[in-house]
């Protein structure tokens, strides 16, 4: 072959994408058809083409060295398709000017979503944000791609005898290949879910030769999947394509190079299968969507780590920094929490029978919990159904903050409406409005992922308005009873809600990580109902204090934010 010219962009950590000099002529392209990852387009020349990602544009020209017919490409980084027909449009030969190619600046799933046809080749190669996978931030990572609801849309979009096809790393571990396992998990469940009986007569898998040889760890892997089961035709074609680019097939209905992936795709009982290997392999779903997170749960609360349960490369560094976040706020909570009370005893006035006891710090810290429980799981539920992770923490952000902002601002309105001994009745409504909300979001993800842009973002906001408002009471309403019960420890109460909000954000992400977005939003719920329960309990009034705020009135939140600022008379002074 003669040498091809090619440059590197660079996107982030180890992530980046060939910039290949294409002069409009599709001879220039013959050593595309030796790439493994084109192996789909071997068997399925010159059809109609989805790719996910097509980053430089290499999966692009793959299509167009077999001629297909017509191309959809789907970049969910806009700036990449900016340096690629803007700045690199000359080398790269403008390959958004050609007919029959489209691309557009979105996420793959939401635009397939919106596509009404069916295509005979739906292809990702390689998707993924390996420095977000890395430094723990999965709230920013593109994981819709990888759950079985997402891979259900993907068939449903590949045509009778067409194909779904991946490409990844065989070696997503220094010991296991456990992408490779995750991936054949995945493609099961989600042709199960499709009503399919024999999912092992629908996969078929190559990867780089000589993988077994010791000491090697690098090597790629494409799996393809098909609703219609694979015919003998094409496992032969397979065959011969792999002898002449040097791969091998290494799972097809006729046999397998690894009994694991065997039983992945047979057994009876594949978490058995799922159990034996020290990762976590098990198929991602849109409530557990963390397909590049492969520590189990006991490692990561038990702070294991290393060779002995596989040693992946994208889950030592997000371990440790969960673990040492974990520790880190929680100590920095303690002290901020513990370390004035010698002082606020010295200041003398603070009675704790009179002003509650423990009850009244312990709702401040339930709400600073539950409020930063509900933000952590709503962020990334809607991530995965408006289809940017961007999208997802801005919407929810301002939606949150501005709702509870509104709910902040109608609180005086809440005390006249609410008696001050029934004031804990406004939590309360938190307890059902959460869980409803959770439902709310995930029919929307199951039914509205298609919508427009525009769309999804008014129904997100939508979702968000009801909790996001009643949310808003819970401080106002916390300060006006514990102002009422001459409890002068204003100033520590908003120290102990906003450091356990920050604990909060870390143990959120842990328990999304370990038992799913579903039930990170229920534990807000939880937190809520014991902040309310608490509230309930400093109902009573003292029988001496200050006088207690009128319900209403303009002077109300002024007073109280100069109560909350913590004043130095005693209580029987009042602030």
């Amino acid at each position: 072959m003669p040498p091809v010219e090619q440059r590197w962009l660079q996107i982030d950590s180890g992530a980046g994408t060939p910039l290949t000099r294409f002069d409009g002529d599709p001879r220039s392209l013959g050593f595309l058809r030796y790439d493994i990852s084109s192996l789909a387009h071997h068997l399925r020349p010159g059809g109609e083409v989805f790719l996910i990602g097509p980053g430089g544009g290499r999966d692009v020209l793959t299509a167009i060295a077999f001629q297909a017919k017509r191309i959809e490409a789907v970049e969910v980084n806009p700036a990449i398709l900016a340096a690629v027909h803007g700045q690199f449009g000359d080398f790269t030969g403008h390959l958004d000017r050609m007919p029959g190619i489209h691309f557009a600046a979105d996420e793959g799933r939401s635009r397939l979503a919106r596509e009404a046809g069916q295509f005979d080749i739906v292809q990702a190669s390689f998707v993924d944000t390996v420095a977000a996978t890395a430094a723990g931030a999965y709230a920013f990572i593109e994981n819709g791609l990888y759950t079985v609801e997402g891979w259900q849309l993907f068939l449903e979009h590949v045509k009778p005898g067409g194909v779904l096809t991946f490409s990844r790393f065989y070696y997503g571990s220094t010991v296991w290949p456990v992408e490779v396992y995750r991936l054949m998990a995945l493609a099961r469940a989600a042709l199960e879910a499709q009503g399919i009986t024999e999912p092992e007569r629908h996969v078929l898998l190559v990867r780089t030769r000589g993988l077994d040889q010791p000491g090697l760890h690098e090597g790629i892997v494409t799996l393809m999947v098909s609703p219609s089961p694979f015919p003998a035709a094409d496992l032969e074609r397979a065959g011969q394509v792999c002898a002449e680019i040097r791969c091998e097939v290494a799972y097809s209905w006729r046999g397998t190079v690894d009994s694991t992936l065997d039983g992945l795709m047979r057994a009876a009982r594949p978490e058995e299968v799922w159990a034996r290997v020290p990762l976590d392999i098990s198929p991602p779903t849109d409530d557990r969507p963390y397909f590049f997170f492969h520590a189990r749960a006991g490692d990561i609360l038990g702070g294991r780590e290393g060779p002995a349960w596989g040693g992946s490369s994208f889950n030592l560094p997000a371990i440790r920094i969960l673990l040492t976040l974990t520790c880190l706020v929680m100590g920095l909570a303690a002290a901020l929490v513990l370390l004035p009370l010698p002082w606020l005893r010295r200041r003398g006035g603070w009675r704790p029978s009179a002003a509650g006891g423990a009850a009244a710090p312990a709702y401040f810290a339930a709400i600073g919990m539950a409020f930063l429980f509900v933000e952590i799981g709503l962020i990334q539920r809607l991530s995965l159904f408006l289809g940017h992770p961007t999208f997802g923490f801005t919407v929810v952000l301002a939606g949150l903050l501005l709702g509870g902002g509104a709910g902040s601002l109608a609180s005086s309105a809440a005390d006249r409406v609410i008696a001050p001994p029934r004031a804990w009745w406004g939590v309360a409504l938190l307890v059902p409005l959460v869980p409803a909300t959770e439902i709310g979001t995930r029919l929307a993800l199951e039914s509205a992922h298609g919508w427009p842009a525009t769309a999804r973002v008014v129904l997100a906001l939508a979702l968000l308005a009801p909790p996001a408002f009643v949310m808003g009471f819970a401080f106002p309403l916390g300060m006006a009873a514990v102002h009422r019960r001459g409890d002068p420890r204003g100033a520590w109460y908003w120290a102990i809600n906003g450091a356990l909000s920050v604990v909060a954000s870390v143990l959120g992400m842990l328990v999304s990580m370990v038992w799913g977005i579903r039930v990170t939003l229920w534990a807000g719920a939880a937190f809520y109902l014991c902040a309310a329960l608490l509230l309930r309990a400093l109902r009573l009034p003292m029988a001496a204090g200050p006088p207690p705020l009128r319900p209403g009135g303009a002077a109300r939140a002024p007073r109280l934010l100069r109560y909350g600022q913590g004043a130095s008379r005693s209580s029987a002074g009042g602030p």
